[in-house]
């Protein structure tokens, strides 16, 4: 994961240069010679130590990975280099570069597999690079897992329907395929699955409850022999599937609690309402559904429960007013004589619903709403700030200006300055520093002459804003902590821990290699065990999950002693390659089901 700030200015001007070279170059297919010297120029003064990925992260420019490409070391690892590869051909697929794809894969990396670019290709439901990867490069993708649950997911289904023609699945990744496949609700699909592997679709029941496919779940119940198919009512009442509902009811699959009628009220379905109320199940209408009804601002169902005398409370005037309902305030206020409470004005404050802030205020009720303009202002809404400044009383306190610079609302920040006297706290560019918003804390520093604490500066590593952090180093003289780096390297933010390892002298804490291991993130683990000479250290009975193959090759490469201490590693089953390969690592298998393997080193003598 690449951090958010990496300078104004030098944002600025990648994107000057991807827009020259993609579209006044080489969309009109022109070369010009002068042109690209100058480029080249620009980019001998990019950032040296930026890796090819680095590089298309920040400029998507295929001259630019192309640059850094040619000034790699001859030798990399090749589990790093498919690191990269995999996760460059992921970032081109998402932008539509096939351009790059196609050079990184052919020219850049045209031995190295590339299944990752095929799954990418399936859940963005690129069938176009899925249909050039099998003609060109059918060899190099380990067909037949990831790609197609990746693509039955996404709901590509003519992805899905080129799948089912060319590639067959991989009989490891068949039961997981079939969970994926129920959670779409693919019927069809479940069908085939079932009959082609031979496979039971009862445990692919919960999935389909899950992803609320309730034709699907009932085909299962009707063809399959499921133990004990409980289902939850509430989740069919949430979706307002009245005909399913009332099946279940009646074979005894289920039962209704009052949550039912709260979410249907929630999401205005009237129907359900009345069936659950008024039907065999007879629940009672309690405060909660009126609640939910206001909040979802459904009208009709708000009257329907006055008309059935369904109790409520204020709340349900409050929740109204929160969510901007400001028809369902105005009847309850005609019609119920329980009104609301100074929650109402604070959160349409907050939420900017100044029609309903004025409309409460001209009310005349006896509102004491002190945190109002606290709140919108935290949302950033200038005007119902200014209107509850020049039309209430109650004023505000320094959590105002607090708030609007955490949340990096400049205007407020500055009127709140210039028009209140309640000033700010003594947190505030901590705050604005976490939130990455450079433009506040260069306010705060330079007109408000705030401090800030070492915290400033760690938050800002943990979200991963170098140009805050940058700027702060030059501006300030709190520093910060051993978290920074840590707290960077468990989010993945590798320019800022290679930063602060060049910049700073605090280091990092022993568990920021465990941390970034964790995460997934290799190019941080890497970095930490070779410049910092971090080692790997992890409790015995510990289960690394979701770990791509790459970083596994690195552990067993570095650390293979401290793996023989029970240490165990979850991989999907769909990718059906990726269990193979950890059984030729003489790994065992300690526990499967269908969706993941859990694989334990077991050292052969």
């Amino acid at each position: 994961m690449a951090s958010k700030g990496s300078g104004t200015d030098d944002a600025f001007l990648l994107t000057v240069v991807h827009f020259v070279v993609r579209e006044c170059l080489h969309t009109r297919g022109i070369e010009i010679a002068h042109v690209s010297r100058t480029i080249d120029d620009f980019l001998n003064d990019l950032p040296q130590y930026w890796s090819l990925e680095e590089a298309y992260k920040r400029t998507g420019s295929l001259r630019c990975m192309q640059y850094f490409a040619s000034r790699e070391p001859n030798l990399l690892p090749t589990f790093y280099h498919a690191w990269v590869v995999n996760n460059v051909s992921e970032m081109a697929i998402k932008r539509g570069d096939i351009e790059a794809l196609k050079w990184l894969l052919e020219v850049y990396s045209p031995n190295l597999s590339i299944t990752a670019s095929a799954v990418a290709a399936a859940g963005e439901g690129r069938l176009d690079v899925l249909q050039w990867l099998y003609l060109k490069h059918q060899s190099r993708v380990h067909w037949g897992g990831a790609e197609w649950c990746e693509a039955v997911r996404g709901g590509r289904n003519d992805v899905v329907e080129w799948l089912r023609n060319f590639v067959k699945p991989h009989k490891e990744a068949a039961p997981q395929l079939m969970l994926n496949a129920a959670k779409a609700g693919n019927l069809q699909l479940v069908q085939w699955l079932r009959k082609e592997y031979e496979l039971s679709a009862s445990n692919a029941f919960d999935e389909a409850i899950r992803g609320h496919q309730w034709r699907l779940a009932k085909w299962i119940i009707m063809n399959e022999a499921v133990e004990d198919p409980n289902i939850a009512m509430d989740a069919i009442a949430e979706d307002g599937d009245l005909p399913f509902l009332q099946w279940v009811y009646a074979h005894n699959f289920g039962r209704p609690t009052p949550r039912a009628l709260e979410v249907a009220a929630f999401n205005g379905h009237l129907d359900i309402i009345e069936w659950l109320h008024v039907g065999p199940a007879k629940l009672a209408l309690s405060f909660s559904v009126f609640n939910e009804a206001a909040q979802g601002g459904h009208l009709e169902v708000v009257k329907w429960l006055h008309a059935h005398q369904c109790p409520l409370t204020t709340t349900a005037m409050d929740s109204a007013a929160e969510n901007g309902h400001l028809d369902v305030v105005q009847w309850l206020y005609k019609n119920r004589k329980e009104c609301c409470t100074s929650r109402a004005l604070d959160r349409a404050a907050r939420n900017g619903h100044l029609d309903i802030v004025q409309w409460l205020d001209s009310t005349r009720e006896s509102f004491y709403c002190p945190a109002a303009i606290n709140r919108a202002a935290e949302s950033g809404h200038l005007e119902v700030v200014q209107w509850l400044h020049a039309n209430r009383a109650e004023g505000c306190s320094a959590e105002a200006l607090d708030c609007a610079c955490h949340q990096g609302h400049l205007r407020v920040a500055k009127w709140l300055h210039a028009t209140r006297s309640e000033g700010c706290g003594k947190w505030t560019m901590d705050l604005a520093a976490g939130g990455g918003h450079l433009d506040v804390v260069k306010w705060l520093h330079e007109d408000l002459h705030k401090s800030c604490t070492t915290w400033a500066m760690d938050s800002a590593a943990r979200e991963g804003y170098l140009d805050v952090m940058k700027w702060l180093h030059a501006n300030r003289t709190e520093g910060c902590t051993a978290e920074a780096m840590s707290m960077a390297a468990s989010n993945g933010h590798m320019d800022v821990v290679r930063w602060l390892q060049q910049n700073r002298t605090e280091g990092c804490t022993p568990t920021a290699l465990k941390n970034a291991i964790v995460e997934g993130y290799l190019d941080v683990a890497m970095f930490l065990h070779r410049e910092r000479g971090l080692r790997y250290s992890f409790p015995s009975d510990v289960t690394l999950k979701g770990l791509r193959i790459e970083m596994v090759e690195w552990l067993l490469s570095t650390c293979r002693r401290e793996l023989e201490q029970g240490i165990k590693f979850q991989v999907v089953r769909r990718d059906w390659y990726f269990n193979d390969w950890m059984r030729r690592q003489s790994m065992e298998i300690v526990h499967q089901d269908d969706s993941s393997v859990v694989w334990k080193w077991s050292p052969r003598a």
